[in-house]
């Protein structure tokens, strides 16, 4: 992750695909705006874990790279519930809250998108 000087909000519409980086890079992507997705192998390794405790809320999108990533020997598909209750668990609150942040995040980097 390189981020490029002179690019204004363009990082607010950019996604980290299962971003694996330091703590310096999550902060400095924090920092310019930019969203996270999370699939089930990042919390399921303690790197992974660590960097999640660390992205924002209200920048978490769940990983859709189904069905190319497997998970306890079968394909990970997007409605699979492994990052929904991890999220819920490290937060304290329910599944189906996390699936409404989960949508409200999604609308956001939409609106992010537009202009």
């Amino acid at each position: 992750f390189l981020p490029v000087s002179g690019l204004g909000d363009v990082y607010k519409r950019q996604v980290l695909h299962w971003f694996m980086g330091s703590l310096k890079e999550v902060e400095w992507a924090i920092e310019l705006g930019c969203w996270f997705s999370i699939n089930p192998k990042m919390c399921e390794s303690k790197q992974g874990q660590y960097i999640i405790n660390r992205i924002p809320q209200n920048r978490i999108l769940p990983e859709t790279d189904a069905p190319f990533v497997m998970l306890k020997n079968r394909p990970y598909y997007p409605w699979d519930e492994t990052v929904p209750k991890y999220i819920a668990e490290i937060n304290n609150t329910s599944v189906d809250s996390v699936l409404t942040l989960f949508n409200d995040n999604l609308r956001r980097l939409e609106d992010n998108s537009k202009g």
